[in-house]
């Protein structure tokens, strides 16, 4: 049996995370959104997924 499979998608969480913090962002008429720290949570998430799949196998 397999293992059920999640409609979560973690890409589709980071980018509307991102739009969130923008919009509140231009709410409160302050510049939340750095590209450095958005640059830097992907790598994280590159390095993380690829982790998860050297120890878990290839899903």
């Amino acid at each position: 049996m397999s293992p059920a499979r999640s409609s979560f998608s973690p890409r589709a969480a980071f980018f509307l995370l991102i739009a969130i913090e923008l919009a509140v962002g231009i709410r409160r008429q302050r510049n939340t959104y750095h590209l450095a720290d958005a640059v830097s949570s992907i790598r994280l998430g590159v390095h993380a997924a690829a982790a998860h799949r050297h120890l878990h196998g290839a899903v």
